[in-house]
């Protein structure tokens, strides 16, 4: 099992735009739990990415990962340690 722990919003965002690796989870739900099936890895790339990149992003797994009172309705952010 990966071990995680949780940062800000903005730190994740700078850490993505550098290409490093962020995790998402929903508000409500730990990494681990469900044998880790809510997290979703952004992996690392040496592509560029952008602030529009990190938007979508965030917006489309709002949209079908926190969408109940029972997950939440925000992401939270991990990065592996």
């Amino acid at each position: 099992m990966r071990d995680y722990t949780k940062i800000h919003g903005n730190k994740a965002r700078s850490l993505y735009l550098k290409g490093l690796a962020v995790s998402l989870c929903p508000c409500k739900l730990s990494p681990w739990a469900f044998n880790n099936a809510f997290i979703i890895d952004l992996q690392a790339t040496d592509e560029p990415r952008t602030i529009s990149d990190w938007r979508r992003t965030i917006r489309e797994f709002n949209w079908y990962n926190c969408n109940t009172a029972e997950t939440g309705y925000n992401p939270s952010f991990w990065v592996g340690i």
